[in-house]
């Protein structure tokens, strides 16, 4: 009887010990966040978590509203997302509806998202959506007299 209970002791041991990084991972958080290269070869390594957070290698995003063609892999960096920015907002963007603290977070609520966005605010001890802003403009327009300012003979 007490060998059965120090096996299953064991075992709630180890599905508690945090499951280790691939060695493709830098070694701490800080290393990764300052966001150096990481491809290896044409492939991306799998995504690190570390106790301040997980980080993901990334083809850094193009936002320009003009299609353009991907960068290539080997452009790829290390993008690390903390457990809490220093905003005090959460890093990873909550589900709209849950539960938060709204003394733990600014006044103005939390923005998330790249190119395009979304801001979230605790509201009444939940998060709700209370803004967007979508991505810039496809392209300036090529007539003239339809750029801003035209119509009252400004340039």
């Amino acid at each position: 009887m007490h060998r059965w209970l120090e096996l299953v002791l064991i075992a709630l041991l180890a599905s508690t010990v945090a499951r280790a990084n691939p060695k493709t991972c830098p070694a701490d958080f800080k290393l990764a966040a300052a966001g150096g290269k990481c491809a290896i070869g044409d492939k991306l390594p799998p995504p690190c978590t570390y106790p301040e957070g997980h980080c993901a290698c990334v083809v850094p995003a193009l936002c320009s509203g003009i299609p353009r063609p991907p960068p290539p892999i080997s452009d790829a960096v290390w993008l690390c997302t903390p457990k809490v920015r220093p905003d005090g907002c959460p890093g990873d963007q909550p589900a709209v509806g849950t539960t938060c603290d709204a003394k733990k977070l600014p006044d103005d609520g939390c923005w998330y998202g790249n190119c395009a966005g979304t801001k979230l605010s605790c509201v009444a001890g939940t998060w709700k959506v209370t803004g967007s802003h979508g991505p810039p403009p496809s392209a300036r327009p090529s007539h003239p007299a339809s750029l801003p300012g035209a119509a009252h003979g400004s340039t």
